[in-house]
């Protein structure tokens, strides 16, 4: 499953970022070697389908806005979202944001050949959705919630509606002014996500020295000003993509909506039961895209070097993560 993931994030910045090639290998190789991802994918789990499914997905809505939406590649999106929906739960989050992507480019293959277009846009949705269709139905059938262990991760027990967006929101970013703090004392960007992805394996029971988190800022850092700039060179580039952006946003928020709103659940007993990075590595091919970009970044000139070194880092972040999981379990 992790080989099968690393092909398709190194299919999708190849389409989602024609203008150089070495790039693309760059984007993903770090991928692959990515430590988080490859202890998830050393055992029998069902995020590691997931991860794979995520970026088939990614890869054929970005091949489909370079060339257009076919029927070949509607049916395929359609069996890749009902595929995801029999792997896990958490691919629920990414349904909103595939289904809007078939709806733009439903609507922009409806300007050339006419309104027959949207037959693809309920093709692909009719055989996505039927195994949530068929689940429901049998629920109803035996007086069961109708979307199951879904239903209740969506129902609000306790708070308000407000009270649920404030918790998700500082689960991921600084509260903002005016708003209760859900969780005082501690910055959740790094502490949960950043320091997680970093290195927290096993039953995150195996980290690094404290010190480790706080240098891991300092290649954090370069490669998001690298891919900043790289954006900033690209901006018009960006404007005329918006609407594919916007598709991959709303892949990505989904995600973190859903895992934010499981978590809320517990709260306050549990402040924050499901915040581990392992839930957001469906996003892969982002951060391959981010890498790449970084690379990109360094220009004509130096780019390759800069990218080859943040391959290097990626192996040796890999290799230090596996000695530190081999201590901790056979030292």
């Amino acid at each position: 499953m992790a080989a099968i993931t690393a092909m398709f994030v190194f299919l999708f910045v190849r389409e989602a970022l024609p203008g150089e090639p070495w790039a693309w290998t760059v984007g993903g190789l770090a991928v692959a070697l990515a430590p988080l991802f490859g202890f998830i994918s050393g055992a029998v789990n069902p995020d590691a389908m997931l991860f794979a499914v995520s970026a088939a997905s990614f890869y054929l809505l970005a091949r489909a806005f370079r060339r257009g939406l076919s029927t070949r590649g509607a049916v395929t999106i359609g069996a890749l979202m009902a595929i995801g929906f029999l792997t896990k739960l958490n691919f629920i989050g990414l349904a909103p944001g595939i289904l809007l992507g078939l709806i733009v480019l439903s609507v922009r293959a409806a300007r050339v050949s006419g309104p027959s277009a949207y037959r693809l846009l309920a093709l692909a949705a009719g055989v996505g959705l039927s195994p949530v269709l068929l689940y429901a139905a049998i629920n109803v059938r035996s007086n069961h919630p109708l979307l199951g262990l879904v239903s209740g991760a969506i129902d609000i027990q306790h708070g308000s509606v407000f009270a649920q967006l404030n918790y998700i929101w500082q689960l991921y970013l600084p509260r903002l002014p005016g708003t209760v703090n859900d969780f005082p004392g501690l910055f959740t960007t790094r502490q949960l996500w950043f320091n997680g992805y970093v290195g927290l394996y096993g039953w995150l029971d195996t980290t690094f020295p404290a010190w480790v988190y706080s240098v891991a800022l300092i290649p954090a850092g370069a490669i998001a000003l690298l891919c900043g700039r790289a954006l900033l060179q690209g901006r018009a580039t960006l404007r005329s993509r918006a609407a594919e952006l916007a598709v991959y946003a709303v892949m990505t928020i989904g995600v973190m909506v859903l895992v934010g709103a499981s978590s809320y659940h517990g709260f306050p007993e549990r402040e924050a039961e499901f915040a581990e990075a392992r839930y957001l590595l469906p996003m892969l091919p982002l951060l391959a895209a981010v890498l790449a970009m970084a690379a990109r970044g360094g220009g004509r000139r130096w780019g390759p070097a800069v990218g080859a070194l943040i391959v290097v880092l990626f192996l040796g972040h890999d290799i230090f993560s596996q000695l530190q999981v081999i201590a901790r379990f056979y030292g």
